[in-house]
C-alpha cells in the first residue's frame, strides 16, 4: 500500500507537470539549431494539433486558464512609433521572458517547425506565420522540489500582426524540451505523469497555448493601453493505476491544477508585461 506522503509526492508532481514542463504535444521530435551557436542543437518535442490529436482517446484529466492581463496606461505616441517599438528584437523577447529571468534565443527556422506552426496558429485563430517571423526557445530557470529538479526549454512562434492602427504580437507554443533530475523514484514517477524520458514515445500530454499582446487607445488622447490575452490547455493521459493514489477526486485534481496553472500564468505574464511597459516608457520618452 503506497502511503499518504508518496500520494502528495504524486499529486505534487502532477501540478509541476502542468506548470512548468507546459510539453508536450506529441508528434515527431525535430531538430532546431540555435543561431548563436550552429555547434549546439536542441530537440524539441513538437505539439499536436487538435486535429491530429482527435482519434486519440480523450484526456484523463484536463487543466484550462484564459488569462487577460492589462498593465498601467502608458503615454500615447503615434502608431508609426509603436510598430518601430514592436519591431524591436529585444521588446519582443521581453514579452516571454518572465520579467527578464528567462533567456530568450532565436533559433533557425525549418520547414517542418514552419508547416507545424501554420497548423497550430490557425487552429488558434492567429495569423498565418510568414518567413519573416521569427522562433524562439525560452529557458525557465531550474525549479526544486524535495527529491526533483525541473527544467524546460520552451519553443515559441513569434509572429508580429501589422494589420491595424497598432500591432499586435502572437506567439504559438510549438513544443518544449524538458528535463527532471533527482532522486531515482521521485523522477520515475515523473516521468509516468508527463511521458517524458520514452525515446521515440509519444508524450503523455496534449498542450494548446496562445498568447496575444497589443497596443490599443485608452480613450483619451495622452495614454496607451498595453493588453496580454492568454490561453493555455493541458491534457493529460494519467496512467490508471496512478490514478488511485491521487489524494483528491479527478474534478478536484483538475480545479487545483487549473487553479496552479492560473497563478503561474500571472505570475509570469505580470512580470513581462510590467517589464514590457518600463521598455515601452523609456521608449517612447527618446
Amino acid at each position: 500500500m503506497i502511503k499518504s506522503p508518496m500520494r502528495s509526492v504524486a499529486f505534487l508532481l502532477l501540478v509541476i507537470s502542468t506548470i512548468k514542463c507546459v510539453a508536450s504535444f506529441h508528434t515527431n521530435a525535430f531538430v532546431a539549431k540555435r543561431r548563436a551557436s550552429a555547434s549546439r542543437t536542441v530537440q524539441f518535442d513538437l505539439y499536436a494539433t487538435a486535429t491530429e490529436i482527435e482519434t486519440k482517446t480523450a484526456p484523463t484529466l484536463l487543466f484550462s486558464s484564459d488569462m487577460i492581463l492589462e498593465v498601467d496606461p502608458v503615454p500615447k505616441i503615434s502608431p508609426d512609433k509603436v510598430v518601430e517599438f514592436f519591431k524591436i528584437g529585444e521588446n519582443r523577447n521581453t514579452a516571454v521572458s518572465g520579467g527578464g529571468k528567462n533567456p530568450v534565443e532565436t533559433i533557425e527556422m525549418t520547414p517542418e517547425l514552419m508547416a507545424q506552426w501554420k497548423k497550430l496558429a490557425k487552429e488558434n485563430g492567429g495569423e498565418e506565420p510568414e518567413s519573416t517571423d521569427v522562433f524562439l526557445s525560452v529557458t525557465t530557470g531550474g525549479i526544486n522540489f524535495p527529491g526533483l529538479k525541473l527544467k524546460s526549454q520552451a519553443l515559441i512562434g513569434s509572429k508580429l500582426v501589422l494589420e491595424s492602427t497598432y500591432p499586435e504580437f502572437q506567439f504559438t507554443l510549438l513544443g518544449s524540451e524538458n528535463t527532471a533530475e533527482g532522486l531515482p523514484p521521485v523522477v520515475w514517477i515523473y516521468n509516468k505523469l508527463t511521458g517524458a524520458g520514452q525515446e521515440g514515445g509519444e508524450s503523455s500530454q496534449e498542450t494548446s497555448s496562445f498568447t496575444r499582446v497589443v497596443v490599443m487607445p485608452n480613450g483619451n488622447d495622452k495614454e496607451l493601453i498595453i493588453k496580454a490575452d492568454c490561453s493555455l490547455s493541458v491534457g493529460v493521459n494519467f496512467p490508471k493505476i496512478l490514478m488511485k493514489i491521487l489524494p483528491v477526486s479527478k474534478e478536484k485534481a483538475e480545479e487545483q491544477g487549473s487553479e496552479a496553472i492560473s497563478k503561474t500564468i500571472q505570475k509570469d505574464l505580470t512580470a513581462s508585461m510590467e517589464l514590457f511597459r518600463e521598455k515601452f516608457i523609456a521608449f517612447a520618452s527618446q
